[in-house]
């Protein structure tokens, strides 16, 4: 079981000071909320901290606290949490008939979810049709020639439990990061394709698998692709002739074949 701490009238700097001292640091995702900025949510390391950025000027905002709060009770997270009393209230009203892994699909949840991986791993993955996370790979005794993708990224630990899911270019920048070994998150940035896989979202939460934890949403430990898999983008699939893939470009083109296949 996780650990969450509330952090009320406690200045950034302090909070990061007494952060950065948990010997569980590695295992610690610090969330705060703002109320200003052209964005919805930013997540990753800040001041040697694992963090969500969520901004409450985005109406998912209080999904996403209660999803942290719930998630960090049932997994091996320590989470801080910079909220006062009364906004705390306002998510558990809004809140009270959801919970993190509920079997359905919330109103700002899109359809189809996405996973992509590099191009040596989706010729492992077919094998058994099965996505897998890095520690039940390492689990099951395969020989992984690399470190977790999240020691790149600087995720926590416990993600490496999970299979990450997303939409538009983030899946293929962790590809772009994952073949250069570096974090590279400029989606013009050159990079080769592996596999963009396309995911039936309504039946992963009708099935109760889906896994949301504030910042991301996930699947524990491996997913059997049969039931779920709508579709599968490669660049000798989307196109053949095309040499100069960015993560940009190789999402457009993708999506827009999927659309015409769906």
């Amino acid at each position: 079981m996780g650990k969450l701490e509330y952090a009320l009238n406690e200045d950034y700097n302090h909070i990061i000071k007494r952060i950065s001292q948990k010997e569980n640091l590695l295992n610690t995702i610090f969330m705060r909320l703002v109320d200003q900025g052209n964005f919805e949510l930013k997540c990753g390391q800040v001041d040697d901290v694992y963090q969500f950025l969520v901004n409450k000027s985005d109406g998912k905002w209080p999904y996403r606290v209660m999803d942290f709060i719930q998630y960090v009770n049932e997994s091996e997270i320590t989470g801080v949490i910079q909220i006062d009393d009364d906004t705390l209230e306002h998510v558990k009203m809004i809140c009270q008939n959801h919970d993190y892994n509920e079997a359905c699909l919330r109103w700002y949840e899109p359809e189809v979810l996405i996973h992509s991986t590099p191009e040596h791993s989706w010729y492992e993955i077919k094998k058994d049709m099965t996505l897998k996370s890095w520690n039940t790979l390492k689990a099951n005794g395969y020989k992984i020639k690399q470190n977790p993708i999240g020691m790149i990224l600087k995720d926590p630990k416990e993600f490496s439990n999970y299979v990450m899911l997303g939409n538009g270019t983030t899946s293929e920048i962790v590809v772009s990061s994952s073949n250069k070994k570096i974090m590279d998150c400029n989606e013009e940035s050159p990079y080769t394709p592996g596999a963009r896989l396309y995911l039936d979202a309504k039946k992963l939460a009708a099935d109760k698998l889906l896994i949301r934890d504030g910042g991301h949403v996930k699947i524990k430990d491996y997913l059997v692709l049969d039931k779920y898999l709508l579709f599968v983008a490669t660049s000798e699939i989307v196109d053949p002739k095309e040499k100069n893939w960015t993560p940009k470009k190789f999402t457009d083109k993708a999506d827009a074949l999927y659309k015409i296949k769906a």
